[in-house]
């Protein structure tokens, strides 16, 4: 099943809110002159709704999206300070699941070198 973002979500509750009050408004059609003020009461609030749908539905986010600062030279601790939203987007797995995953395959001889030439973190040319 898909995520819902926050912002399809809170469309999706507008949108009802938005219904509701529309049958509730149409239910309370057959009011007397008299509920003059409830029915312009409702009018703004219908209008309030309806702007702030507008609004929202008008971004594609809610808040402001924090930018990632982007690094050449890849750093562990800098990938652990990430908040947990973008460590997933970028490791495609939890803080948790990646320690586990690295403490699996840390051992493995294919990461480990008999050579004793010193490896070169700089970029390779070309």
């Amino acid at each position: 099943m898909p995520k819902t973002s926050d912002r399809q979500q809170l469309l999706s509750e507008l949108l009802g809110v938005i219904s509701a009050c529309a049958l509730d408004e149409d239910e309370d059609n057959s009011s007397s002159l008299d509920e003059f003020d409830a029915e312009n009461a409702f009018d703004t609030d219908m209008d309030d709704l309806m702007d702030l749908y507008t609004l929202v539905s008008s971004h594609r986010y809610i808040s402001d999206r924090a930018m990632v600062p982007k690094r050449r030279k890849f750093s562990m601790e800098d990938l652990f300070l990430l908040p947990d939203d973008n460590f997933r987007q970028l490791t495609r797995m939890s803080k948790p699941t990646f320690v586990f995953v690295l403490g699996e395959i840390e051992q493995h001889p294919i990461f480990h070198s008999a050579s004793t030439t010193a490896l070169s973190l700089a970029d390779p040319p070309g």
